[in-house]
């Protein structure tokens, strides 16, 4: 895992309910803009989901995962080209 200033520790970055059976909410808090990608990959590392955002100061969302079968499931965020952080969830 890597961290820069804007995200100096992981508890800036949370995935929960964790485990979780329909939703699953991320939340990310920073004090400048940042870009972003989030994907969910299947642990054979298929892409499962994926979603983008753009100049934002934090970042929430609420992701549907119904369609998800149930198991181990791993969240990728991506902020710009450089920094990324892996949380690991089990869908119900």
């Amino acid at each position: 895992v890597m961290v820069n200033s804007n995200l100096r520790s992981e508890s800036y970055f949370r995935v929960y309910p964790n485990p979780a059976s329909n939703y699953l909410a991320i939340s990310l808090s920073t004090d400048s803009l940042i870009n972003g990608t989030v994907n969910i990959y299947d642990l054979n590392g298929h892409l499962m989901k994926k979603w983008t955002f753009q100049n934002s100061i934090g970042y929430q969302k609420q992701i549907d995962i119904q369609d998800l079968s149930k198991g181990v499931y791993l969240l990728e965020l991506m902020v710009g080209n450089r920094y990324r952080i892996m949380r690991k969830f089990l869908k119900l």
